[in-house]
């Protein structure tokens, strides 16, 4: 059936790390992420995938999806206005439905 992208910024000062925003409106092109090799299943379940990246503030918009995706302008929107000390994005691709969308992609 298919995933629900979430995206997570982290800040990360004097060893604390702590979420300074986040959103499920977003999305990010997994197939760039898958690209670079910084994607991975992060499920504990083995039947299961979740596929997590994390990636550093500086990159993030190469990861945006492209200008005509409805995605885009959200997308961009909330990275915008993410505060000066975001050091890093997690990005985590939860499947659902019928356990065959980032199956069939290769996420290991």
């Amino acid at each position: 059936m298919g995933y629900r992208t979430s995206l997570v910024a982290i800040s990360w000062w004097q060893s604390e790390y702590e979420v300074v925003d986040q959103t499920t409106d977003g999305n990010i092109s997994l197939d760039k992420l898958k690209k670079k090799g910084i994607v991975h299943n992060v499920s504990d379940d083995v039947g299961y995938i979740d596929a997590g990246a994390i990636i550093r503030k500086c990159d993030f918009p190469e990861y945006y999806p492209p200008a005509n995706d409805p995605y885009y302008d959200i997308t961009k929107k909330w990275f915008e206005k993410l505060p000066k000390q975001t050091e890093f994005i997690f990005a985590h691709f939860a499947e659902y439905g019928d356990n065959l969308t980032l199956a069939l992609m290769d996420i290991k």
